[in-house]
C-alpha cells in the first residue's frame, strides 16, 4: 500500500550516531532465493546498527511479512512497539498478523489504535474494515470506511470496498454510487465495473448493467490469458523489494547516514528503475551531498527509464538549469507539458523558468494562467501575478495578489509583495 502521504519515519527521534556501513552488491539478483537472503541480511544489519529505531524493525517486520515469515514480523513489530508504544505502523502490522491468525479481536484493537495515529493511512482503514467484515459487522465496515473517504476522496480502493459492502447489505443505491466513484478514479477497474453491473441489475438498468457487465468479463478473459509467468512473478517482487528498500533509505537519511542511503537508493533502483519515488529520493540526496553532476547524468538515466514520466522530464529539465548542461531547457519543458497537460506544477514551474531567464513572457502568462485554473493554490496565484506584472498588467497582479494572501495569510512574500506593488502603484499614478 501507498505511504506517500504519511510521515516516512513517524516513530524515531533525530540523532547522529556513528558512521555506519552496509554490505549491499549493486547487482540484481538472479534468483528469488537470492532476493530474499539478501533483503534479509540487509535489513537485520539496518536492525543491528539502529537498534533503538522503531522504523528499522518496522521496515524488516514488512520484509518478513511480504516472504511469508509472519512470525518473525509480529516479533519485530512488537519490539518496535515496546520501543514507542504510540507507534502507528506497529500496531498496524501487529493487527495484520493477529487477523492471519484468525485472532480477530485482538487485530481489532491493534487497528483501532492504527487509526486513532494514522488517520490518513488507507492501508489501516482496509485492514480494519477486513476485521469488521470477518466478524459480520458490515455496518461497522460502512462506517469505518464512510469516515475515510469523507478524509480522503480519492481513495478509490476505500470506495470500492465500500460498495461492495453496500451490495452485501443490499442497499443497491449506495452501492451503485460507490462503484461509480471507482470508475470516475479509475476508469478501466474491473472490479469496480462488475460491482456496478450488479448493483444496475438489482435497480432494474438492465441495459447499462449488460454492457458493464460484458466489459468486465472480456477483461476477465484477457487477465486469465496473461496469467503471469514465473519471470513476471519475479520481476514484481522485485518491485516489492525495492519498495523496502527505498523505505530503508529514508530511516538512513533521517539518522544523516547520507553515503548508505546512496547505496541503499541505487540498489532499489536496479531492482526497479520504474519507482519513481527512488529516483527522486536519490537525486534529492546527491543534491544534498552537492554532487550536482552526478545527480543531472542520473536524471538522464532516469528518463531513459522512464520516458513518458513527466516528473522524470521536469526532474531532468531543472537540474539541466542547475548545472548548466541543458542547452535548451524551454525545449525540456514543452515536453513535460506535452507529458503531462493537466499538471498544474508542471505549468508553474515552466512559468517561472522563463521569467528566472527572462523568455517569452506571453507564454510564462498563459502558463501561470493554466496553472491558476488547474489547481488555484495561493502559489499558483502568485506566480500568475508575478506574470502580469511583467507583461504591465498591473492591476490584475493585484488582484492575484490578493487572492494568494486571502488563500495563505500567514506568508510573508504574498504581503510584502503586495506592499511592493502598491507602492509601485502609487508612485506610478503620483507621475
Amino acid at each position: 500500500m501507498d505511504r506517500s502521504d504519511v510521515p516516512a519515519v513517524a516513530g524515531s527521534t533525530a540523532a547522529t550516531p556513528a558512521p555506519i556501513s552496509l554490505s549491499l552488491a549493486l547487482t540484481v539478483p538472479e534468483t528469488s532465493a537470492a532476493l530474499r537472503a539478501e533483503a534479509t541480511e540487509l535489513m537485520t544489519d539496518l536492525v543491528r546498527q539502529l537498534p533503538q529505531s522503531p522504523d528499522a524493525l518496522e521496515v524488516k517486520a514488512r520484509m518478513h511479512f511480504l516472504f511469508g515469515e509472519n512470525e518473525q514480523a509480529e516479533a519485530d513489530w512488537r519490539q518496535a512497539l515496546a520501543i514507542s508504544p504510540d507507534y502507528g505502523y506497529a500496531h498496524l502490522g501487529i493487527g495484520k498478523a493477529a487477523m492471519r491468525h484468525d485472532r480477530l479481536e485482538e487485530a481489532e484493537q491493534h487497528l483501532v489504535k492504527a487509526m486513532e495515529l494514522l488517520p490518513l493511512l488507507e492501508e489501516a482503514a482496509l485492514e480494519l474494515a477486513q476485521v469488521y467484515t470477518l466478524q459480520g459487522h458490515l455496518e461497522r465496515t460502512v462506517s469505518v470506511l464512510q469516515s475515510f473517504v469523507e478524509k480522503k476522496p480519492d481513495a478509490a480502493e476505500s470506495w470500492l470496498v465500500l460498495g461492495q459492502s453496500f451490495l452485501a447489505l443490499r442497499d443497491y443505491e449506495r452501492a451503485r454510487q460507490g462503484f461509480a466513484r471507482v470508475l470516475e478514479l479509475r476508469p478501466d477497474a474491473a472490479r469496480a465495473q462488475e460491482g456496478l453491473g450488479r448493483a444496475l441489475v438489482r435497480l432494474g438498468q438492465r441495459e447499462e448493467a449488460k454492457r458493464l457487465l460484458e466489459a468486465q468479463a472480456s477483461a476477465r478473459r484477457l487477465t486469465e490469458a496473461s496469467n503471469r509467468t514465473p519471470e513476471e512473478a519475479f520481476v514484481n517482487e522485485k518491485k516489492d523489494v525495492a519498495r523496502l528498500y527505498v523505505d530503508a533509505g529514508r530511516i538512513l537519511v533521517h539518522f544523516q547516514h547520507l553515503d548508505a542511503a546512496e547505496l541503499v537508493y541505487r540498489k532499489a533502483i536496479l531492482l526497479d528503475p520504474h519507482n519513481m519515488d527512488a529516483w527522486s529520493l536519490f537525486l534529492r540526496l546527491l543534491q544534498q551531498m552537492e554532487k550536482m553532476n552526478e545527480a543531472w547524468v542520473m536524471a538522464g538515466e532516469m528518463c531513459e527509464a522512464n520516458p513518458d514520466d513527466a516528473t522524470a522530464q521536469l526532474t531532468l529539465a531543472l537540474l539541466g538549469a542547475r548545472v548548466g548542461e541543458l542547452h535548451d531547457p524551454i525545449a525540456a519543458m514543452d515536453r513535460v507539458i506535452e507529458l503531462a497537460p493537466q499538471d498544474a506544477n508542471a505549468h508553474q514551474t515552466f512559468a517561472r523558468l522563463l521569467l528566472e531567464n527572462r523568455r517569452d513572457f506571453p507564454r510564462a502568462l498563459q502558463l501561470a494562467h493554466r496553472a491558476v485554473e488547474l489547481r488555484g493554490s495561493a502559489a499558483d496565484h502568485e506566480m500568475y501575478a508575478q506574470t502580469l506584472a511583467v507583461n504591465q498588467q498591473f492591476e490584475k497582479a493585484r488582484e492575484e495578489l490578493e487572492e494568494a494572501v486571502r488563500l495563505d495569510p500567514d506568508n510573508p512574500l504574498y504581503r510584502g509583495a503586495l506592499q511592493q506593488l502598491d507602492a509601485f502603484l502609487q508612485a506610478k499614478s503620483a507621475q
